[in-house]
């Protein structure tokens, strides 16, 4: 069976706890936690007919303010679905604006949702790149911290900017970003204009969208033997990031030391200076599988989360020495 879990992890322990598990309907995709209210999240999953397009569904969990641990499976409260258009797929979906507001992305389209109190409305929807191709057009998306309406959108090779509030296609683009599939998109949460990529090359890019082309960008060439499939920053600083693969690897990168100008190339001694501060393959005594997803914790912001492909989560803190010498 399907579920979701609702975790607490102790730092004093050095433990994870389940407190609540929930049964869902169908595979969980992907999952984005709403800011403003915990009990809500909006989960992309396989939907009722085998092999039919993915759904993505708004759901309430109920009872989390009660202390009391319990393994029972109890329901979800379904709010709303976010269905795509023309039947396809939706491949992401992410909270961010104000009031709390929600972006669904599907194959060929870019839908905002607002909040009206306890319901949730489509308020805009955007249509790009209908060319055919072997891959999904959308892998990610991501809302811009310091806008209400921009997002920027992991499509094929490039990346695109959409604003809910233009009749613009773009905002702006970055064609050939990776030369794979980009698989991840992030905001830096304290620099205007910069974000971080991570693509099946297994390179991790970081982005100015003043001047959004590859030679303008920086890289750590080397992030992952192979697919980079994602990249967060600490929601601390932008001068730390985190990153994982389906090499079964998550590593925490210095931006300041780990990022080289795509314009230089990498010496030996350079690439000695692109080494991770930490990294983590193993849970458990085993080697990780394919780690697709990451999460900083919100509030305390100095610990990261990877999840692997057989369903084991590895918490890792930011060691001591780095968070002090970002902080002072």
């Amino acid at each position: 069976p399907n579920d979701v879990q609702l975790l607490e992890f102790s730092e004093d322990a050095a433990e994870i706890q389940c407190h609540r598990i929930y049964a869902h309907p169908g595979e969980v995709w992907g999952m984005a936690a709403c800011p403003s209210d915990r009990a809500l999240f909006a989960s992309v999953h396989t939907g009722k007919a085998q092999g039919g397009p993915l759904e993505a569904t708004v759901w309430r969990m109920g009872d989390i303010a009660e202390e009391v641990v319990t393994t029972l499976t109890s329901p979800l409260d379904h709010v709303t679905s976010l269905s795509g258009q023309n039947n396809d797929s939706v491949r992401a979906v992410s909270w961010g604006g104000k009031g709390a507001a929600l972006c669904s992305v599907s194959d060929h389209a870019v839908q905002f949702w607002g909040s009206d109190a306890s319901a949730l409305r489509a308020s805009s929807l955007h249509a790009f790149d209908s060319s055919p191709t072997r891959l999904p057009a959308v892998s990610q998306v991501a809302w811009d911290p310091f806008s209400s309406s921009v997002v920027a959108i992991a499509s094929r090779e490039s990346i695109v900017g959409v604003d809910s509030r233009s009749s613009k296609d773009k905002v702006f683009s970055v064609n050939h970003a990776h030369a794979l599939a980009v698989r991840a998109v992030d905001y830096s949460p304290s620099s205007h204009h910069a974000l971080i990529s991570g693509g099946d090359d297994g390179c991790v890019r970081w982005w100015d969208l003043r001047r959004p082309t590859k030679a303008n960008s920086k890289v750590i060439s080397d992030a992952h033997t192979h697919a980079a499939a994602a990249c967060k920053f600490c929601p601390a600083s932008d001068k730390l990031l985190a990153s994982s693969g389906t090499d079964g690897y998550m590593r925490l990168w210095e931006t300041s030391a780990a990022f080289q100008d795509s314009s230089q190339s990498l010496s030996l001694s350079r690439r000695q200076t692109q080494r991770p501060v930490v990294t983590c393959g193993e849970a458990d005594g085993r080697r990780l599988d394919s780690l697709y997803a990451l999460a900083w914790t919100p509030h305390e912001k100095w610990h990261v989360a990877g999840l692997s492909y057989d369903g084991r989560l590895v918490v890792h803190a930011v060691p001591q020495a780095v968070k002090y010498a970002i902080l002072l």
